[in-house]
This record gives structure tokens, sequence and C-alpha cells, in this order.
């Protein structure tokens, strides 16, 4: 098979197939893996051979005078860009806000007053927009603040906040009840405190977070 040649700016480009010219490899010439069977060209502007890897041989050409070479261009360069670095996005920690409302209830009581139903209302607005709602109801410590009796107290006064509030379009998969928790509103506050001072935790605060 004859091999094809063209001169490019000095350079030659070999086609596939033996070489003739200057450095011809012989028919009884077997390249071994890896062996590079090289010629030079009359100008002495480039080398040529072909190089033998394992099942197939590739044909190559290497410029030896670089003032020869033609020099790439955009078209005939690949250039290619490195994609830029991804900065993973801070997660920023979810916090409660600060109590937007509390609630208040009588004594052994979980529906609202007309009063609190009025608060609640105004809050409605800002519920709608938010992410979450916390909702943290309590009772005064007689009868004890883990008794049955208080722990579903104080369930049924987050129930009724809740239920009062998606009537009126806040999403109720937004809320997040927490009843009698470890905490206290006021750790000093006993059975035989005054009625002042156990109707300050007889309530539900409401808090939210996330938007």
């Amino acid at each position: 098979m004859a091999t094809t040649q063209k001169h490019v700016t000095g350079c030659l480009v070999i086609g596939l197939g033996l070489l003739s010219g200057v450095g011809q490899a012989s028919d009884g010439m077997q390249p071994t893996p890896k062996t590079l069977v090289k010629g030079q060209g009359a100008d002495a502007y480039f080398s040529y051979g072909v190089e033998q890897q394992a099942t197939f041989k590739k044909p190559y050409v290497t410029c030896v005078n670089e003032n020869a070479c033609p020099v790439r261009t955009p078209k005939s360069l690949v250039v290619r860009e490195k994609a830029p670095a991804v900065v993973p996005k801070a997660v920023e920690p979810i916090q409660a806000d600060a109590v937007a409302l509390q609630v208040h209830f009588a004594f052994a009581k979980s529906t609202l007053s007309p009063y609190e139903q009025k608060q609640l209302q105004t809050l409605v607005p800002t519920l709608k927009k938010q992410g979450s709602i916390r909702l943290r109801a309590y009772t005064d410590p007689v009868g004890g603040v883990n008794s049955t009796y208080n722990r579903r107290l104080a369930l049924n006064r987050a129930m009724s906040v809740k239920q009062y509030l998606t009537k009126r379009g806040v999403n109720k998969a937004k809320f997040v009840i927490e009843y009698n928790p470890p905490c206290c509103l006021n750790a000093g506050v006993t059975a035989n405190s005054s009625d002042a001072e156990r109707q300050a935790l007889r309530v539900v605060d409401i808090s939210y977070f996330g938007k």
C-alpha cells in the first residue's frame, strides 16, 4: 500500500500504510511492541514512522524543526475550559423565633376565650407565610405537671389553637406540637403558689421559623 503524503507549511502528513522515501521500512522488517521505525524527509523538517502497539499500527509524524511547524489556530486546537468549581451552599441552621404570641387559658379549660381568638386572628396572615409553626402547651402544677390529666389538658389546649388557625387557612402540615415539655415557664411556681402565678403557666406559646 502506498503512503499518502502532503506538505503543510514544512510538515509532512502521513497516511496509513508502509512509508516510502528515505527511511522506508523493508518488507521483511516486523515492528515489535513500542518499537518506532523512523525515517527522515529530504527537507529535514519532520520524522515519521509506524508505532506498533499490541494488535495495531499507528502512523505518526513529528515536526523536528519548530520554526517550520504549522501554527495551531483556534480551529485546529481544542481548548477545554475548566468547569467552574462547585461551591456547596451553606446550610443555615433552623432557629426558632422568639414567642410570637402567648395564648392564655382558664383553670382546667382548653377552650379559647373571645379575647384570645381575636389575638390569634391578628397572627394568621403572618403564620401563613412561615415554614413551620411550633405550639408549646403548658398547664399549672396543680395535680402534678406530668400527670395523665395535665398532659391531656396541655395537648387539648395546643389542638384548640391549631384548629382555630387551620380553619382560617394556615396549613396544618406546618405545626409542631409539644405539650408539658420537661422545661417549665417558671420552675418556682408550685401547686401552693397564688392563682395569678399559676395562671401564667396555663398557656400555649406560638413561635415560628423558616419560610
